[in-house]
């Protein structure tokens, strides 16, 4: 099945500053290239796309599922690039945290749209389109919402077991973070989810259980985001990434032992960190 997965464009055109790779869009892509769909991703908000260029691209592709991703600040320009694609695309399916917070009522925000992703989308993907190339029989996969039918939960997979983010359909060098240090970025994610209940923070999609790569499988990534795509900082947007100090320690003594010269930043809560585990990952390069 074809699938287009796209980041509309900006508001309007004074709506320009720094933009971060869609990891979500690019995590989904990869796990449905590895199904054996056809997959692309339209950055339009990266590039500088206008609305009437957007359309029309989306009209020459004729997507059989055109996939967006949502939060909640930005829901209206979602719901306006719906509206726009509605009439050249088979399917339209939004994920990401909008949908996730609001339940049914996301159709009717947004009436164009023929199904929603509840939580993380990578183990939903495969199944829904297989539902829709089976004609829709029944009630949707778990993970997915559909106007008037059941909705069951699915299960998260383990972030050992989901392929690498398919960088190679982005538009890497449109990328932009106010607060890299050196030139070349990208995002990662080494563990999904946070077991702490802070007022502020929304983990609706990742949930409440913690689940991590390995330091190994960590530094990997980080070695060929370096060697590939001439990566020299990372941003981790985990939930929480300094919630086991022993990985953090043992990711930040990888890094040292095989020399990797990259920098990056991550998120973490002050209670979890020590001088001695602040001055190893300064050491091993955070900023």
């Amino acid at each position: 099945m074809q699938l287009v997965l796209a980041r509309p464009p900006r508001r309007n055109s004074a709506d320009a500053g720094l933009s971060v790779p869609p990891l979500g869009l690019a995590y989904i892509a990869a796990m449905a290239r590895s199904l054996g769909h056809s997959v692309e991703i339209i950055d339009a908000y990266a590039t500088g796309m206008s609305w009437s260029g957007f359309e029309q691209r989306i009209q020459e592709l004729q997507p059989e599922v055109l996939g967006f991703s949502a939060m909640t600040p930005v829901a209206d320009v979602v719901a306006r690039a719906i509206r726009l694609c509605r009439p050249h695309a088979g399917k339209i399916v939004l994920g990401g945290p909008h949908p996730t917070a609001v339940g049914d009522a996301v159709f009717t925000e947004m009436p164009g749209l023929d199904a929603a992703v509840i939580g993380e989308g990578e183990p939903v993907i495969g199944p829904l389109l297989d539902w829709w190339t089976a004609g829709s029989p029944g009630d949707p996969p778990p993970g997915v919402r559909a106007p008037n039918r059941a909705f069951t939960a699915a299960s998260p997979m383990s972030p050992s077991d989901l392929p690498r983010p398919a960088r190679d359909l982005l538009p890497n060098d449109a990328y932009r973070y106010l607060f890299a240090t050196r030139r070349g970025f990208a995002t990662m994610i080494s563990s999904r989810g946070c077991p702490f209940r802070c007022s502020f923070c929304d983990k609706s999609v990742g949930g409440s259980k913690w689940r991590a790569r390995s330091a190994r499988d960590v530094v990997d990534e980080m070695a060929e985001l370096k060697a590939e795509f001439g990566v020299g900082f990372i941003n981790f947007y985990d939930d929480n990434f300094t919630i086991s100090r022993r990985r953090v320690m043992d990711i930040c003594d990888e890094i040292i032992r095989r020399g990797l010269d990259i920098e990056w930043k991550c998120e973490g809560r002050v209670d979890s960190v020590d001088p001695e585990l602040l001055g190893r990952m300064r050491a091993a390069g955070c900023r």
